[in-house]
């Protein structure tokens, strides 16, 4: 019979966990805690960033917010990238740390070393929802609302999708 305590059932528990370990580890230990500050060195969509941080690349992922995808060419994407860009590629950003995504970015807050808070910035330029299943930031929610009826960025097109409808829908298109 197996049991939790059995030789057999550690060592299928140890192979299991230990690669998610170990990637967290290879993360750099310090940065799996705390804030840092690096540098914007790329820019893959409107949410999702690459930092420099100890020569070193991070991917990170602006909590509070989501964009509009530029993979699968959702309407908006291309333009939040670009904005994204403007805003902070190639500058010292301050990072506070909020923990990981299912996969492995840093979700993270993101602050010029002006204060500017470029998660925020993102959703009143009109080219980020607050994400509501993650965040329950009012900030956010009162920031989506001005822009909503300020009509800028996405805000000015009748039919703005949300990127997490525009996945949903994309991916039953996908089913047989």
């Amino acid at each position: 019979m197996l049991t939790l305590c059995t030789p057999f059932f550690l060592s299928l528990m140890l192979l299991l966990c230990l690669p998610t370990y170990i990637k967290a580890q290879a993360l750099n230990p310090a940065i799996t805690k705390t804030n840092f500050a690096g540098k914007i060195i790329g820019i893959t969509d409107g949410d999702t960033y690459k930092i420099l941080y100890n020569n070193q690349a991070f991917t990170l992922r602006l909590a509070h917010i989501d964009c509009p995808e530029k993979r699968g060419n959702q309407p908006y994407g291309t333009e939040a990238k670009k904005i994204a860009s403007m805003l902070c590629f190639g500058k010292q950003v301050n990072v506070v740390h909020q923990g990981f995504d299912r996969n492995k970015r840093i979700i993270a807050e993101i602050y010029l070393l002006n204060n500017t808070f470029i998660n925020l910035k993102m959703v009143q330029l009109g080219y980020a929802w607050h994400f509501k299943k993650y965040s329950k930031s009012q900030l956010f929610a009162n920031a989506e609302i001005t822009a909503r009826n300020a009509k800028v960025g996405l805000w000015a097109s009748e039919v703005a999708i949300a990127p997490w409808d525009f996945r949903k829908k994309k991916k039953t298109k996908n089913v047989f």
